[in-house]
């Protein structure tokens, strides 16, 4: 495969793969990638690069892999988030689309893993298995997260240099097997897991301050680090353990399915004061048994109704890395959230659709004045409807719509209570379709329609971004060339370069991509 996305981002991708040894019990298979250029940003140019090798083997109660992974990107001119001033009155205007503001500053990432995998048949009803693996990754970057002052557009920024080695590794194992118990049939399943990961952070937060406007597309040069001495010290420790058992009963010929688990959690961690090394606060090691319960009901093959409840037990959010937060890097407690559904579900194999009602509930993180922490509980009530499949032949549509009241069940101020939820849109809707152009076989249109309704970005419900809509459009044809299938791709995103923000839960504003061309063309050698 070869393409370019605009403005010259060139590259290449190649996939080559087979099956070999007696009974093809062997397999192989090697990607690589590069792609460079300048992008649709104004001054930015990235470069990316990725090489991967899987390796695996296939016999009657045997199967193993192996994949190896290595991948490097750098960016230079980024993008980053804004935040808001805490005397910020409203949200200004959206600016244009094409500036990285304040326009200066590099990502560079490396990251290495491996996973090895196994499964093993011990008999027909019976399958054990176990998979291990380690990643590590070496980034760094120097960027300023931009901080909106007025409505007008001034913002202030501080340059920083940020240094994070990364390295993580993760055990699965377990055991799942079906029995039966007289009429009952059983799906069960004893699991463990286990993730290690261990960061380093170095964080100069010396480099120049300055102010400017949305509006005036300004680009400031990158600072220099020649000479700067940032070395990285411990950032956090993190440990997630797991144990899990669950069985799938099916009862009236399989028409009635009932799903029982518990859980196990464990989350253990230690962050550190990555200026000096030196732990900060206590070990928090918290643990946790929850249940997983779900029922489905067919009314008939095609159409069923279901139900569950899960708890969980997640580590806690962090505070951005920014010299503008009081609490840059903190680790906040490990939450714990709970999720009720129920719903319906259609589905005639080559369609389907479900439309379902939900809560979830679990703590509330986010940036108050200029402080990262949880200041409540947040509730998120909803109904959400899903569609896929081919409407009618040669058309393919895949969609959803949601309603979302998120608001703050709880908080830490009266004030506070019932209002609205940072960064969460009462309104989601987006629509694909796909259709087979039938009088030139081979040429398929495709589009999309996405739309996210206005939002609260403060606690406090008086800054909100307005509601934006935003339409991609594609085509594809897939041909013969000297008996080679080969399929050429366009594909706009944006296509009217809608100028919009959108919001992160933490408070956070990013402005969405501008106006993107890709055109690729792939070959079955």
């Amino acid at each position: 495969t070869t393409g370019i996305t605009s403005n010259s981002l060139f590259g290449g991708h190649a996939d080559i793969g087979g099956r070999f040894g007696p009974d093809n019990v062997f397999g192989a298979r090697l990607n690589v990638m590069h792609r460079g250029g300048n992008t649709t940003i104004d001054g930015q140019s990235t470069y990316q690069s990725l090489g991967s090798l899987g390796l695996d083997f296939r016999q009657r109660s045997l199967r193993a892999s192996l994949d190896l992974l290595w991948q490097q990107e750098r960016i230079n001119n980024v993008v980053r988030q804004f935040q808001l001033s805490p005397g910020l009155t409203a949200v200004p205007r959206v600016p244009d689309n094409t500036t990285a503001y304040p326009g200066f500053g590099w990502t560079d990432g490396r990251n290495i893993s491996w996973l090895f995998k196994a499964e093993y048949d011990i008999s027909q009803a019976v399958t054990a298995y176990a998979s291990y693996g380690m990643r590590k990754l070496n980034w760094g970057a120097i960027a300023a997260n931009p901080v909106l002052l007025n409505t007008a557009g001034d913002y202030s920024y501080a340059g920083g240099w940020q240094r994070m080695p990364v390295r993580t590794q993760s055990l699965e194992a377990g055991v799942r097997g079906v029995f039966a118990t007289g009429p009952v049939s059983h799906s069960t399943a004893l699991g463990f897991t286990w993730l290690d990961q261990s960061q380093e952070l170095g964080f100069y937060t010396g480099l120049p301050p300055g102010i400017s406007n949305l509006y005036t597309g300004q680009l400031f040069s990158t600072p220099s680090i020649e000479g700067i001495n940032n070395p990285t010290r411990p950032y956090l420790d993190t440990q997630l353990t797991s144990v899990v058992l669950a069985d799938t009963m099916s009862f009236l010929n399989e028409r009635l399915l009932a799903s029982f688990g518990l859980r196990y959690q464990k989350v253990e961690g230690q962050s550190y004061n990555f200026a000096t090394g030196v732990a900060s606060g206590p070990r928090y090691d918290k643990s946790a048994i929850t249940p997983v319960v779900g029922i489905v009901f067919k009314l008939r093959p095609s159409l069923s109704l279901y139900a569950s409840y899960i708890e969980g037990l997640s580590k806690g959010d962090t505070a951005p890395i920014s010299a503008a937060i009081t609490n840059p890097g903190e680790i906040l407690s490990p939450y714990k959230s709970k999720q009720k559904e129920i719903g319906v579900k259609f589905d005639q194999g080559n369609f389907m659709t479900t439309l379902s009602l939900f809560e979830l509930t679990r703590p509330s993180a986010g940036i108050s004045g200029t402080t990262f922490g949880v200041f409540g509980e947040q509730r998120n009530r909803g109904v959400e409807a899903t569609i896929a499949g081919e409407v009618v032949r040669g058309v393919r549509v895949l969609g959803g719509a949601s309603y979302i009241d998120a608001v703050l069940s709880k908080s830490v101020s009266a004030m506070l209570k019932g209002n609205k939820a940072i960064g969460v849109p009462e309104w989601q809707a987006n629509l694909g379709a796909e259709w087979d152009v039938g009088f030139l076989p081979g040429l398929t249109l495709t589009g999309r329609m996405v739309y996210t309704a206005k939002t609260f970005v403060d606690a406090t419900n008086t800054l909100k971004i307005p509601d934006w809509v935003r339409f991609d459009a594609g085509v594809r044809y897939a041909a013969r060339i000297v008996s080679r299938p080969v399929m050429f791709r366009l594909n706009v995103e944006n296509l009217l370069d809608k100028d919009y923000f959108g919001a992160a839960t933490a408070g956070y504003l990013f402005i969405g991509t501008p106006r993107t061309i890709n055109f690729s063309a792939s070959i079955d050698l």
